[in-house]
């Protein structure tokens, strides 16, 4: 009888979706740095798959706004100047800030209770050291929640926008610790909606976003950048 000889487990395809969650894992935890190329050919080559496929995931990312996407040079990590991170955060004060002057008012028991389940997910997951990007994303679902509740589909894509945008600057920029902070912040947005009180949520509101912009621009500097399929296998890997 043959003895039969054992292999190693043939690493599976790349899809569409790994290669898109992938690079969005990279950008959300800040592992490549603002300016960094995602060069369509390398990254065919680095996992084995059709530029096309990857030409559709950049150009997704771009839509999504956490890739400039310029045409006839390629994709590439945002590099905003100071002026473009205070002019989106300034928009957010104003639509975030007027959302909870209007919502104030008339928000329910439920939706109460909705956005302070948001909010004690996001202290879980500060204090159980979940992975950055995990903390982002539950941030901007916050923000989200605030404007939606409006039930206004103009408004909230504007936002959706917006947040995208901030949680580029945020990945880029502002240090790990700093995430610890947006839930005790968020919960002083939502207990002044439990008292129905406009003007302090509004205000809870401006100087939560404000801090996160100047802790972002206080950290704006330069810095390296590993093998772009390296950080994006080892993701892939689970490393």
């Amino acid at each position: 009888m043959k003895k039969e000889i054992s292999r190693a487990a043939e690493p599976a395809a790349i899809t569409e979706q790994v290669l898109y969650q992938s690079i969005e894992c990279a950008l959300l935890e800040g592992r490549l740095p603002a300016g960094t190329p995602l060069r369509e050919r390398h990254l065919a080559e680095s996992f084995e798959v059709t530029r096309g496929m990857v030409r559709k995931v950049l150009t997704r990312l771009g839509q999504d706004g956490k890739l400039d996407v310029q045409p006839n040079r390629g994709a590439f990590v945002p590099t905003p100047t100071p002026a473009q991170v205070v002019d989106a955060y300034q928009a957010r004060v104003a639509l975030e800030s007027g959302a909870l002057m209007e919502l104030a008012g008339r928000i329910t028991a439920a939706e109460l209770k909705q956005l302070g389940a948001m909010v004690e997910q996001e202290h879980g997951a500060a204090q159980s050291g979940q992975p950055r990007q995990h903390s982002v994303r539950m941030a901007g679902n916050f923000h989200t929640a605030v404007v939606e509740l409006l039930g206004s589909p103009t408004l909230t894509a504007m936002c959706r926008q917006l947040i995208a945008r901030t949680q580029m600057y945020v990945s880029l920029y502002e240090p790990q610790s700093a995430s610890e902070c947006a839930p005790n912040e968020h919960a002083q947005v939502l207990q002044a909606l439990e008292r129905r009180d406009a003007q302090a949520a509004a205000q809870a509101m401006k100087a939560h976003l404000l801090l996160v912009q100047n802790r972002v621009l206080q950290r704006m500097q330069p810095r390296a950048c590993a093998p772009v399929a390296d950080i994006l296998k080892s993701i892939i890997q689970g490393r």
